[in-house]
């Protein structure tokens, strides 16, 4: 098999990076991402000056934001739907989605922002796809730094995708917004994505382990396991002894205490990049596993 590498020690370093970032960082005046509230009545671009920051290129094409539908996609005259390329927040129902939702909002709606598109124009829904503008700031970073979103680039729309990771590791650091730590004893401890011959004739070929490293039972009931994009795999009834290992199939097959089935449609795993997030019941964050990468 093809075992995909953890990249832990480079997340350690950019973590032990991202600290020191923020020890420069002398405004603490907007939120810390810990309360499901968007906003203090402060501006909602939170990015510290001591970052490096995208820059707004000349000539963009400029519209106003009529409304915003989440924390991801907005409304543009004549019912153009666009949709914030580079990051993915919160879907409705999930934790923080009202949050993010508010947060975009607060930001947008209503503004004159500028449009950069990206080099694919259109996604499957039918949005079109841009980096939007609000005066010199890059909207889809601010909501990253925010901690509303996960980095979430696509190929071949990766122009931003360093900045964006930077945020996300950022925001990871000081525990913002999704960010927020839950349950300490869970790590996600290996992921397969990419098994011998076409991913779609082996589907259990393609699984992630979790491990409890505590001394405790733990109760996962209603954690999360999910994917950069939209795939989610709920537990439910299931605990975890200390010392024990769940693994979790991308396909189908018999539940039992060591092993649990996602039994997707196709397979979850993008192998040229992605990341698995693991998030507790109440949708706080537990641990992260890279996987591939471009």
């Amino acid at each position: 098999m093809n075992i995909k590498l953890s990249s832990r020690l480079v997340l350690i370093g950019l973590l032990g990076l991202s600290l020191l970032l923020a020890a420069c960082d002398g405004d603490d005046s907007s939120s810390d991402g810990n309360n499901d509230s968007s906003s203090n009545g402060s501006d909602p671009v939170v990015s510290s000056t001591s970052e490096e920051h995208p820059q707004r290129p000349e000539g963009l094409q400029t519209a106003e934001v009529e409304r915003v539908i989440d924390g991801d996609t907005i409304e543009l005259a004549g019912n153009r739907r666009v949709r914030l390329i580079g990051i993915n927040t919160p879907e409705e129902g999930e934790y923080l989605y009202e949050a993010a939702s508010a947060f975009t909002r607060e930001m947008l709606q209503g503004k004159e922002v500028g449009l950069e598109p990206g080099a694919e124009l259109i996604d499957q829904f039918d949005r079109e796809l841009f980096y939007v503008w609000i005066d010199d700031n890059l909207a889809n970073y601010e909501i990253v730094r925010a901690g509303y979103a996960n980095a979430y680039s696509v190929p071949p729309n990766v122009q931003y995708e360093v900045y964006f990771e930077r945020a996300a590791v950022l925001s990871l650091a000081e525990g913002r917004g999704i960010w927020r730590k839950g349950q300490e004893n869970l790590s996600i401890d290996l992921v397969v994505a990419n098994p011998p011959g076409p991913d779609e004739e082996d589907m259990n070929g393609e699984f992630v382990r979790i491990a409890n490293t505590g001394t405790d039972r733990i109760d996962m009931n209603g954690f999360t396991l999910r994917d950069d994009g939209a795939n989610v795999y709920t537990f439910t009834d299931f605990s975890l002894e200390p010392g024990q290992t769940v693994t979790v199939y991308s396909g189908c097959g018999n539940v039992n205490q060591a092993r649990h089935y996602w039994c997707a449609d196709q397979p979850v795993w993008n192998n040229s990049g992605d990341t698995a997030y693991l998030n507790d019941a109440h949708g706080l964050y537990v641990d992260q596993y890279k996987i591939g990468g471009r």
